[in-house]
């Protein structure tokens, strides 16, 4: 009695300490590379599912049933159900591992389709965070309705199960020693098939492990922009000012979007230029460094900084260009060396500003 006690809690309790401690490993902690990837593939491509059966199948599976009696493959005993179920609420173990990897494809993508419509928007934190929060809602949900059932009668880690239903899928029987419904293999074509579909998803895996754990160059970028802060307290780029009047000050803040897989410290030189427009042309008259800035973000994160721009002389066109570098910026910093650069255009009328 204590080993059931304790079988059918083991999953939950250990799921659940899993979905709470891989986004911690990953978010807070830094995992990258390999051990990132064996941490986060199962974290997303089974765990998941798995919770969301575990909520919607807390029984354990009963075997074939037939006027209400079921066999049971645990005692080898068979019992009458009292409710009239007839294993609805049960699933076969290998059922459930296969079942497990497909919902957990379906769940995240609906998860990552709620976030990218949330104010967080589609981003490595946001997604963990959601595929933790629902993953532990969905085990929370399977203990409450586990513990409704009787001791004999709840689901459990079935580890012995889910090996010989896996095995039987490999495996010829025969046709006469199985139930109607059992759907294990009785030919070598039925074999032979199941054996391709083994092939297929554990190449589906195998590629995803690796695109994971070795993303190329072009996966990896960092965004930068400029954004300015409108009535509401609102960051976006409308906000950015396209004028000053002669001695007005207005905060502008470059921000940084971190799209590669490790943090990243940045700097950010601004520089005011004095420029002249004619003939389709720009020429810069005169070059001050106006400010330097460090910020930092983990990966998937933004950071900004915020830098005053102004007060400026009437009559005169300015450019004040950012200057993004990873680490410490050159000696002499221009755009030609920067990792990414903005320009922000300034109009500042003559004889404008003071009511």
């Amino acid at each position: 009695m204590a080993t059931q006690n304790v079988r059918w809690l083991l999953d939950l309790v250990l799921g659940t300490a899993y979905a709470v401690l891989v986004p911690v490993a990953v978010l807070a902690l830094g995992a990258a590379g390999g051990v990132r990837a064996a941490l986060a593939l199962p974290f997303v491509l089974f765990v998941p599912g798995y919770a969301f059966l575990a909520a919607v199948y807390p029984a354990r599976w009963s075997g074939s049933t037939a006027g209400g009696v079921e066999s049971d493959p645990v005692g080898g005993q068979a019992g009458h159900d009292l409710g009239g179920n007839t294993g609805l609420d049960g699933i076969a173990p290998g059922e459930r591992l296969l079942l497990s990897v497909v919902a957990s494809a379906a769940l995240v993508a609906l998860l990552a389709l709620v976030v990218n419509f949330s104010p967080f928007g589609v981003r490595s934190a946001s997604v963990y965070v959601a595929v933790s929060a629902f993953t532990v809602a969905c085990f929370a949900v399977a203990l409450v309705r586990r513990a409704g059932k009787p001791t004999d009668r709840r689901s459990g880690v079935p580890v012995r199960g889910a090996l010989n239903e896996v095995a039987g899928q490999f495996t010829v029987h025969s046709s006469a020693l199985l139930a109607a419904e059992d759907g294990r293999p009785t030919s070598r074509r039925e074999v032979a098939l199941n054996l391709l579909v083994a092939v297929a998803v554990l190449s589906v895996v195998a590629g995803a492990a690796f695109a994971y754990a070795a993303p190329t160059g072009d996966q990896q970028f960092t965004e930068f922009y400029l954004v300015g802060e409108n009535e509401t307290g609102e960051y976006t780029v409308n906000a950015v000012p396209s004028s000053l009047d002669a001695g007005e000050q207005r905060t502008v803040s470059p921000t940084v979007t971190n799209q590669e897989d490790t943090a990243r410290e940045y700097t950010v030189v601004a520089e005011l230029q004095r420029v002249s427009r004619g003939d389709g042309e720009v020429s810069v008259q005169a070059t001050h460094r106006l400010d330097t800035m460090t910020t930092e973000a983990a990966p998937g994160e933004t950071a900004r900084v915020d830098h005053q721009v102004g007060p400026l002389d009437g009559g005169s066109d300015y450019r004040v260009v950012y200057l993004l570098y990873v680490g410490d910026p050159p000696q002499n910093p221009s755009r030609e060396n920067a990792h990414r650069s903005v320009r922000l255009w300034l109009d500042v009328p003559d004889g404008g500003g003071g009511s």
